[in-house]
Order: C-alpha cells, then sequence, then structure tokens
C-alpha cells in the first residue's frame, strides 16, 4: 500500500485546519474575476459540494 503525507523540515504534519465557504462567496459573486474565478458561483451548490 502506498504511503501519504507531507514530508517537511520541521516534521510531519499532524493536524489541517479547514475553513468552510460562507458569506465570502457572496463578495466573490460582486467581482468574481478580482476573486479568481471565471463566472459567479451558485453559493448553495458550492457549500453542498464542499
Amino acid at each position: 500500500m502506498p504511503s501519504y503525507g507531507i514530508n517537511h523540515e520541521s516534521g510531519t504534519l499532524k493536524r489541517v485546519m479547514v475553513h468552510h465557504p460562507g458569506k465570502e462567496l457572496e463578495l466573490a459573486n460582486q467581482d468574481p474575476v478580482a476573486h479568481h474565478f471565471d463566472m459567479p458561483v451558485d453559493s448553495k451548490r458550492f457549500i453542498s459540494d464542499y
């Protein structure tokens, strides 16, 4: 079985912090290109797919 993980000079990655999308999607939809989206996103679908 393959081994997965992160090798780094400071040690092994033990935890990952994840930010769940929320109201910032409304801001991104006001100017999608400035927020690195090609077009406005369907916020409800984006959150449910997340």
